[in-house]
């Protein structure tokens, strides 16, 4: 794998990703994480600081691909999924969320990558919503979400605030507020209003 050639494939999604005004809030959030390579996951995954990227993988995609992934694994990072799990299992969990977030992509113009879950019956909904709706038993899939619990999520959750205010107050300054998907306003609203859910 040349690593020089991916390390530029990424820096032109992230360039991308800048340059598409619907998407100030996520970029924002996706540039305040760091982001490296990492041979021994299949496709991505994040733990809520930061993003690692199968270097194979991420080359075999298009560069329209490339940027849906990496908003794919922010949106995981902005939906607190990585704390969020709590009882819930951990592979229908990974569902859920993808299927939540990869609706909302594809709903706004971006190209998801072959294989990606998608169904429009679950337009509007929460990941919560859509996990509930989901059957046990579904198939392992390998997970995208590291989950992190107990003090360590607390840490991670408090990180995770403190970039969504940031991103937020950066898209109300930018000439376009973008895209600012609903599960994520609900729980903005909420670190100013605690009286609203989060689930």
């Amino acid at each position: 794998m040349d690593m020089e050639k991916a390390d530029k494939a990424l820096q032109k999604a992230k360039i991308s990703l800048m340059a598409d005004k619907k998407s100030v809030f996520l970029t924002t959030v996706c540039l305040s994480l760091k982001h490296r390579w990492d041979e021994a996951i299949p496709t991505a995954c994040t733990n809520g600081k930061e993003i690692r990227y199968n270097p194979q993988f991420f080359m075999n995609l298009n560069p329209a691909e490339r940027v849906f992934l990496l908003l794919h694994e922010t949106m995981h990072v902005a939906l607190q999924h990585v704390v969020r799990l709590g009882d819930r299992n951990p592979n229908k969990w990974n569902y859920a969320a993808d299927y939540v977030i990869n609706y909302m992509l594809v709903d706004q113009g971006f190209t998801m990558p072959a294989g990606g879950l998608f169904d429009a019956q679950y337009k509007g909904l929460s990941t919560a919503e859509v996990y509930k709706l989901l059957p046990d038993g579904l198939p392992e899939m390998d997970s995208d979400i590291e989950q992190a619990s107990g003090e360590a999520g607390e840490d991670i959750a408090r990180e995770i605030d403190d970039i969504l205010v940031r991103a937020s107050v950066q898209a109300q300054m930018s000439e376009k507020t973008g895209f600012i998907p609903g599960e994520i306003q609900v729980h903005l609203n909420k670190l100013t209003n605690p009286v609203l859910p989060w689930d």
